[in-house]
């Protein structure tokens, strides 16, 4: 069940309670040794950490920021990410803010490999993105909370699991389910709705990941009313072809416009195993009698019948 408990409990896990999946292998409290690399001076800044002292290790990364120390390696960017983390710990938000942009400004890459199992791909700026969504939300600014969330589903996307949309998925369900949240705070329940319906037309074989998003979906409107709404939107929508492999539906209802991209070409390097385009088999062309069929096959649009 969605409760603001639990959209708090959200933001909290990757802001305050990151730098633990962040931090690498530290050292034994013993002894603090000389640095001679750079694994080295993170895990000084690391025993001073673990040891209360936030500011000395503050001083160390932010040391290491301005070296370059393992400017090439994902010891760089955790560095980096842990000095706003730490900020926002101390409750110093604005410098956490400052430094939370800064990391999006820079040069680290979400999708450069970490060689980690468990977290194969970096994601800094989706975290950063998703972290100012949190600052913003514990000063209850909303609107600043659907800019930065829209910027981590959009311009900062989360790259999980090579080969799985697993990990993917369930980020972008949690994105989706904060989202709607802030909406239905806001009084906005048209706005919510629209975020829901993109989400779970798009989710096409992966609707599972997205049940929560159908049950607040359904929560939300007379089924009867909203499948008439929605049946009519469907049977105007329009089909435009971008490229050989990549079109885009266009539908409104509620005086909102909804745009769903169709594409037979399966996502680059560019895009994250899940993204929110409607995949039809290569070398096959999109109709809108199929596009509506696909929508019809949905979860939710079963439910409405009931």
């Amino acid at each position: 069940m969605l409760t603001w408990k639990n959209i708090g409990r959200m933001f909290k896990s990757v802001g305050f309670t990151l730098i633990v999946v962040l931090l690498v292998s530290g050292i034994s409290p013993a002894q603090v040794p000389e640095a001679k690399t750079a694994l080295d001076s993170f895990n000084i800044g690391l025993y001073y950490y673990n040891q209360g002292n936030k500011d000395t290790a503050l001083q160390l990364w932010k040391t290491m920021l301005e070296n370059g120390n393992g400017k090439h390696t994902d010891i760089y960017g955790s560095t980096y990410f842990n000095i706003p983390t730490i900020y926002w710990q101390l409750g110093q938000k604005d410098s956490a803010r400052i430094w939370y942009k800064r990391l999006l400004n820079s040069d680290l890459k979400d999708n450069d490999e970490t060689g980690m199992l468990m977290e194969p791909h970096t994601n800094y700026k989706h975290k950063s993105a998703v972290a100012l969504a949190g600052l913003s939300q514990s000063d209850t600014n909303w609107m600043d909370v659907l800019h930065w969330l829209n910027q981590a589903d959009t311009v900062y996307r989360y790259w999980g699991f090579e080969g799985s949309a697993t990990s993917v998925s369930k980020r972008q369900s949690y994105l989706n389910t904060w989202k709607v949240a802030v909406y239905r705070k806001l009084h906005q329940d048209d706005q919510a709705i629209h975020e829901l319906l993109i989400e779970l037309i798009c989710a096409s074989h992966l609707e599972t990941f997205f049940s929560q998003s159908g049950d607040t979906l359904l929560s939300m409107v007379n089924h009867a009313s909203f499948k008439t709404e929605l049946d009519d939107a469907l049977n105007h929508a329009t089909l435009e072809q971008v490229d050989s492999t990549h079109w885009v539906v266009r539908f409104k209802m509620n005086s909102l416009a909804y745009r769903i991209p169709y594409s037979s070409a399966y996502p680059s390097r560019d895009l994250p195993h899940y993204w929110r385009i409607l995949f039809i088999k290569p070398g096959e062309s999109p109709t809108i009698e199929k596009f509506i069929q696909d929508v019809h096959s949905r979860s939710f649009y079963l439910q409405l019948n009931q």
